[in-house]
């Protein structure tokens, strides 16, 4: 296939999984968990679960943790503590009833990635799971480094892609398919440019070869407050 007919083949996926991400992070947030079994055929707790694997002890935030059901689960294992951050009104009701009856759920913020009201240096992990295109966005990994701790901290991203080799990515190449070369050559330059060394991992699930990113803090590397502001809702 011509590259000029691949790129805009990638373009228009982009475009399509946005807004997607958009309609299920709002007015239908109640058929998130519904939509994701379905195009996963039941594997998408298992490939969200697979963060477990790559984030280390110590306080950690989960970025844009939608439904919560991660969130629950790293609450369930007495990871962290862990503090959930969600911009997203309709995801955190959703996320507050799963919680009604926990005795001592975790805190949860109404915010933004790309100014998370949380201290300098507070906390050994940032984890996202199949995260919209905010997450490699410049301000957001400028506030993930600054809010991890030296010299360990780490960004854990799961689910940049999901590669499956079966009808399921012919028919839906909005969430399956292998980004470019070039594509993840840029996303390494970002992350290098914000103070971090990348590693690319894939997990192989069945047909499915599910990618997880682990960005380490570059030696030398710590972020500081730069002005921007950093309201908040604790929901």
């Amino acid at each position: 296939m011509p590259r000029w007919i691949d790129d805009a083949m990638g373009r228009l996926c982009s475009r399509a999984y946005a807004w997607a991400c958009q309609r299920l992070y709002h007015e239908l947030a109640w058929a998130y968990d519904w939509v994701s079994l379905s195009v996963s055929a039941g594997r998408w707790p298992h490939w969200r679960r697979l963060a477990l694997d790559f984030i280390g002890p110590g306080p950690g935030v989960e970025l844009g943790f939608g439904t919560g059901a991660l969130l629950a689960e790293l609450t369930h294992r007495g990871i962290g503590p862990v503090i959930g951050v969600e911009p997203s009104w309709a995801m955190q009701q959703v996320t507050r009833r799963r919680f009604a009856r926990c005795p001592q759920p975790p805190i949860r913020l109404q915010a933004r990635a790309q100014a998370l009201p949380l201290a300098d240096a507070s906390m050994d992990w940032v984890l996202a799971t199949f995260p919209a295109p905010y997450i490699l966005e410049e301000k957001t990994l400028d506030e993930c480094r600054r809010v991890l701790r030296p010299p360990t901290g780490r960004l854990v991203v799961v689910g940049l892609w999901v590669d499956l080799t079966s009808p399921w990515r012919r028919l839906m190449p909005a969430f399956y398919g292998r980004p470019s070369s070039r594509q993840v050559s840029t996303w390494e330059a970002r992350l290098v440019a914000a103070g971090f060394t990348p590693t690319w991992n894939e997990v192989v699930d069945g047909p499915a070869r599910v990618a997880v990113l682990v960005a380490n803090l570059a030696p030398g590397s710590q972020g500081v407050a730069d002005g921007v502001s950093r309201e908040a809702r604790c929901v």
